[in-house]
């Protein structure tokens, strides 16, 4: 560390500001700081200034658009995916994803904040900080208006899945005939495509076999149009 004289420098660092006096030529690193310089360095890295943005509205809406990106792949995935079998990987998977979930929010809420606070800039930090919140309440308010104003609907497999257990549960209402000797229908086997169906059921006494029609309603409603026992 070369010197020459007395003289007072400021450095901005991460964790805050040094300011002392001191020999007028300081090496620190590559940099030189020389006597009235008051040199000040700007806080982060060049890294940090091309990939994260100092918009908070820009960082709220990334926010959005990963949570979006998120479940979209969550929602279609698992439609297109067949049946799962029991795994370790599935906790796993959904720890994981947990934890880069609060790393990513964390990031875009909390790290540019933190570096104004850290340098004395508390108030502007404070703003940073509510605006982002601000814009991702906004957001997250248009979803759920988007919600009521376009209600979800039930895929056909829901739909199937939804006649089965209705014809399943009320399977001694819908059936003309009676179970006897004091038994209870249960249903051993159902199938059902697109408005039509076949049922096989029994009381422990009698098996039967039926046809029926159905439809479903928008909201989900099922009504069976008609029930018919095969001779």
């Amino acid at each position: 560390m070369a010197n020459a004289g007395i003289g007072k420098v400021e450095i901005s660092l991460f964790y805050g500001t040094i300011s002392r006096t001191g020999p007028i030529v300081y090496r620190l690193g590559h940099k030189l700081l020389k006597l009235g310089s008051r040199v000040r360095f700007p806080v982060g890295s060049k890294w940090y200034d091309i990939c994260m943005s100092k918009n908070p509205y820009l960082n709220a809406l990334l926010a959005s658009a990963y949570i979006a990106v998120v479940a979209s792949v969550m929602f279609f995935g698992t439609q297109n995916a067949g049946p799962v079998e029991d795994s370790v990987l599935a906790p796993i998977a959904m720890l994981s994803l947990l934890v880069l979930s609060v790393a990513v929010m964390g990031y875009l809420f909390f790290f540019q904040p933190v570096q104004l606070y850290m340098t004395g800039r508390a108030e502007e930090a404070g703003t940073f900080f509510l605006k982002t919140v601000g814009v991702f309440a906004l957001v997250t308010s248009i979803f759920l208006a988007l919600i009521l104003v376009f209600p979800g609907t039930q895929t056909p497999d829901e739909n199937l899945l939804s006649v089965k257990s209705y014809v399943s549960q009320n399977i001694s209402s819908l059936s003309p005939e009676k179970a006897v000797l004091g038994g209870t229908f249960y249903v051993t086997e159902i199938r059902a495509d697109g408005s039509e169906g076949v049922v096989y059921y029994e009381d422990g006494h009698i098996a039967l076999v039926a046809d029926f029609t159905y439809t479903v309603s928008a909201d989900g409603t099922i009504d069976i149009t008609s029930f018919t026992v095969r001779k």
